[in-house]
Parts: C-alpha cells; structure tokens; sequence
C-alpha cells in the first residue's frame, strides 16, 4: 500500500497500473472517456461528497466567482 494524499497523485497511480483509486467522478471524467481508467463497480453507488464554496464577502460578485459558482453547481446536478 502507497499512502496519496492528493487526488491528481492518485489517478496518476491508478492510471500507470499501480492500482485502484477511490476518487470522485467528476476528478477522472478525461480518463473515463479515453479509457485509460474504468469504473470497476459501476454497479455500487456509494454517498456523494459535500461541497461547501467559501469567499470573501466582498467577491461574491467578483465574475471568477460567480463563474466557478456555477460549474460547481452543474457538476453536482449532472446525471451519471
């Protein structure tokens, strides 16, 4: 066992053959496609992860924000 601690790493591993990653979906959407990655139990769902977006205050209008506000939303209402 190789402890990783970032979610790039991981899929890194995952997709040279060192092994199975446990990563969110929307992090290996690329690799999924290309077939350089499979889901092994398409079958299991497992929770989804919680996401909380945090800014100053006086950005929250700021068009980056906003921007990334809505992709993060998108992402978590896209069907699988």
């Amino acid at each position: 066992m190789l402890p990783v601690n970032h979610l790039r790493g991981l899929i890194n591993l995952a997709s040279s053959g060192a092994g199975v990653a446990l990563v969110p979906a929307y992090c290996v959407q690329t690799e999924l496609r290309n077939g350089s990655l499979k889901r092994m139990f398409p079958h299991v769902r497992i929770r989804e992860d919680k996401f909380s977006l945090y800014c100053l205050k006086e950005r929250q209008t700021d068009p980056s924000i906003v921007a990334f506000t809505k992709f993060a939303r998108r992402l978590h209402l896209a069907p699988r």
